[in-house]
């Protein structure tokens, strides 16, 4: 991913990190998108109050019962001199990672391993392989310990690994555990730092508008650590997050991955609202819903009327700011309403209306049949509210840079 500034550094190793209000406040932020999860999100991360100097600004009253911790750096991919991908492992984090098997009951010993990369002159540092790799050299002068006796603990440890983020990290590749002093000096050499500045209208560059950029590399592994102190389990489904404030330039995505074991095939088991019994329903994928919604749009715009896009967006947005003040079966009700299904000759914004709530529901069927659903009167089931709003989400991000308002200039009639 990309930071849209300097990214923060751990003042001992110089190793970057995502603090953990970062983390807690773009997590917050998804969870209040759906529908009655305020209370939910007060449970979770705690109340916040609106400062008396800033009202636009927030403040935590109470803690909540979700503790997450700094994302540190697991893993992060560098490139050695003729150009082979390794991965590495910095040993301190790697030590705190193995905690998962702690708990589960199994000790994985690393004090000979940091005993071996330790034992370094300070013009060098020492890499073990967590498997047989060729000769690697790169900028900073390494030496490739041979596992030996290690090759007990290594097997170990790359089992442990395999089993919590080997569909991450590409089996093919060196894996590598290093001190922190040759981490830190490694990792600077896989990020790219860029300058940037903003300009006037005259095109020429703002004062003290320099500011520098820092790229982490693709793949790079971050590890958080949460504690639950609520009642019953707590899940985490993967999201796809961004972090900072450069969406607009793409910068920012990541993707949180709990390693906790979700239920199979993304299948919950729900009670629909429209009956009485059980049925296993799939929820889609954040990119499921992303290429879904895309399409959609694209296929809108072959033939292009501005004056529905625009009130598309307009409708985008106020069923968003519905979703959060009344709650996701008002919202859809009041869309319904707009879009008057049994009108034969609608107007721009019932069609606007009709558009939105096809490609929310997933339907192509007359709206009519909507009409007395238990959808609009009952609540929806969780798998249901999922689907829905993530949808919605991608339709808000999309319409915002894909739905034109007015005919741009130079476009034929």
């Amino acid at each position: 991913m990309t930071l849209d500034r300097p990214t923060q550094v751990d003042a001992y190793l110089e190793l970057p990190f995502i603090p953990n209000s970062t983390l807690r406040g773009v997590l917050r932020n998804q969870i209040e998108w759906y529908p009655d999860a305020h209370q939910n999100a007060n449970v979770m991360f705690g109340d916040r109050l609106q400062t008396e100097e800033a009202p636009e600004t927030f403040e935590e009253n109470k803690p909540g019962k979700l503790i997450i911790g700094n994302g540190d750096p697991l893993a992060f991919p560098v490139l050695s001199t003729d150009g082979r991908r390794c991965w590495i492992f910095p040993y301190f984090f790697l030590g705190k990672f193995l905690m998962l098997e702690t708990l589960s009951g199994i000790t994985t010993d690393l004090s000979r391993i940091g005993k071996a990369i330790y034992q370094a002159d300070q013009h060098y540092g020492r890499i073990i392989a967590l498997s047989e790799a060729p000769p690697l050299e790169f900028s900073r002068k390494v030496e490739l310990i041979r596992p030996g006796e290690l090759m007990e603990e290594l097997d170990l440890i790359r089992t442990t690994l395999g089993r919590w983020i080997g569909r991450w990290l590409p089996s093919n590749e060196p894996w590598l555990i290093v001190d922190d002093r040759t981490a830190t000096a490694l990792w600077q050499e896989g990020v790219e730092i860029r300058d940037q500045t903003a300009l006037d209208e005259h095109m020429v560059a703002r004062d003290q508008s320099l500011r520098r950029i820092e790229t982490i590399p693709e793949g790079t592994l971050f590890l958080s650590w949460l504690s639950w102190f609520g009642e019953g389990d707590l899940a985490l489904a993967p999201l796809t997050l961004q972090l900072g404030s450069g969406e607009g330039r793409g910068s920012g995505f990541c993707r949180i991955a709990p390693l906790a074991d979700l239920p199979d095939n993304n299948m919950i088991t729900s009670t629909p609202a429209a009956s009485g019994g059980q049925e296993l329903l799939p929820i889609i994928t954040d990119s499921e819903a992303m290429v879904y919604v895309y399409k959609a749009i694209q296929e809108l715009q072959e033939t292009p009327d501005y004056a529905l896009q625009k009130k598309l967006r307009s409708a985008i947005g106020d069923l968003g700011w519905r979703i959060k003040s009344a709650g996701l079966e008002t919202a859809l009700s009041f869309a319904l309403a707009k879009a008057k299904p049994a009108k034969q000759t609608p107007k721009t914004e019932q069609l606007a209306y009709r558009w939105l709530l096809e490609t929310l529901l997933n339907t192509s069927d007359d709206l009519n049949d909507l009409n007395g659903q238990p959808w609009f009167s009952s609540h929806f089931t969780e798998a249901e509210k999922i689907n829905l709003m993530r949808r919605w989400q991608w339709l808000r991000k999309y319409g915002e840079g894909e739905l034109r308002t007015a005919k741009p200039e130079g476009a034929s009639s």
